[in-house]
């Protein structure tokens, strides 16, 4: 797995007078997650784990702590791909190569403030 992403190639439906808990599906992540090879000192890995185990048995906190686990990964992998200035000149620069109408100024905000007819007041 690459690019470290998961999928199904088909899914089965469970008895609707018998949904699994939310312990059960812990287990089968656990399983999975594994069996993918995946880091078993992960905070992810914790997560499931605690699922697994029936310590964590809301969705609601589990959903949170998703959430959270999400946000903290983006920000890592921003801090590892800092966004460079000079990208952003390069960028504009083939933007103008491409689209001859563009209008760099636009976006750099280095607009005269001239009124016209036009102008609400």
């Amino acid at each position: 797995m690459k690019d470290q992403s998961f999928g199904l190639f088909k899914l089965y439906p469970d008895p609707v007078d018998d949904p699994p808990s939310l312990q059960q599906l812990g287990q089968l992540w656990q399983t999975w997650f594994n069996k993918g090879g995946y880091p078993s000192s992960s905070k992810l890995a914790t997560l499931i784990q605690q699922v697994a185990e029936g310590k964590l048995n809301q969705v609601a906190e589990l959903r949170l702590q998703l959430q959270d686990l999400a946000a903290e990964q983006q920000m890592t992998e921003d801090e590892q791909n800092p966004t460079n200035a000079e990208d952003i000149t390069s960028s504009l620069e083939l933007v103008a190569e491409e689209l001859p109408e563009f209008q760099p100024e636009l976006l750099s905000g280095e607009l005269e403030q001239n009124s016209t007819a036009t102008d609400i007041r």
